[in-house]
């Protein structure tokens, strides 16, 4: 048998040569959103985190200002010495603000009923409320100046406070006849002037007689006459039993011009 060869040096020196292990290979866990994060285009993600602000057109086109009633200057105040009848009201509404005119809302009965009535002798309107005090003798005023949508918003305590401002204005002026247009007009004036709720029993529209205080003059000169509201908004009475307190007014108004003649 033959021997074997003995290594060669070099040899030797392999045998003790550090090998380097090959890489180890690890499973990677499948995470399907962070790889699609990764190669997914710049362009791509810009779209997706920035969407296209549709709404952003439509706001730039309706920036119009709602109409605020503290917003609306007052009306005119149409006063004067010596005129025959003065008419009242509860405040200016937004469209009597709006047009400088009073009683201006297209649902207000207020011009057809004093024209319905005979107070006046040919059809008006709230154009007319300017010139009914040279043709006819008639102004205007209200219980409190700044103007509402609706008398709701006008408060309690609100209208009571204004009422000594009410009479302060009329005593310069001393109608002859005073209409309150409104029946809580007259009521805040009797809560006023007694200190207590004006009773449903005693109270009756038209010219108030049976009272126990007075109101603009001392002597009860002026003639104080209730009215209903010719709001729209007022629905509590027929059109027939308010025009038949206009008439009512318009024999009044008759009556005084008549006495003023003497």
């Amino acid at each position: 048998m033959a021997d074997k060869p003995l290594p060669s040096f070099n040899g030797l020196l392999n045998k003790f040569k550090h090998k380097t292990p090959p890489p180890a290979t690890t499973t990677a866990t499948p995470v399907a959103s962070t790889a699609n994060a990764t190669i997914r285009p710049k362009s791509s993600l810009a779209r997706v985190a920035k969407p296209v602000p549709v709404i952003a057109t439509a706001r730039k086109v309706s920036k119009k200002k709602p109409i605020s009633p503290t917003d609306l200057p007052q009306l005119p105040l149409l006063l004067e010495p010596g005129l025959v009848c003065v008419f009242i009201g509860f405040n200016p509404g937004i469209q009597s603000s709006l047009q400088g005119h009073f009683y201006a809302h297209r649902s207000n009965l207020f011009w057809k009923m004093i024209y319905e009535s005979g107070c006046v002798n040919e059809p008006v309107t709230y154009h007319d409320d300017q010139s009914m005090i040279k043709r006819y003798r008639y102004g205007f005023h209200d219980l409190v100046l700044r103007s509402t949508r609706s008398m709701d918003e006008l408060g309690r305590v609100e209208m009571l406070d204004n009422v000594p401002r009410l009479e302060r204005t009329l005593q310069t002026y001393t109608p002859a006849i005073v209409c309150f247009v409104g029946k809580g007009i007259w009521e805040k004036i009797y809560k006023y002037k007694t200190g207590r709720i004006l009773p449903k029993d005693g109270f009756a529209w038209g010219l108030q007689k049976n009272i126990d205080f007075t109101f603009v003059t001392k002597d009860r000169s002026t003639k104080l006459f209730v009215m209903p509201s010719t709001s729209g908004l007022a629905a509590g009475m027929s059109r027939e039993h308010k025009l038949a307190l206009w008439k009512e007014l318009a024999s009044i108004i008759t009556e005084e011009r008549e006495a003023q003649k003497e």
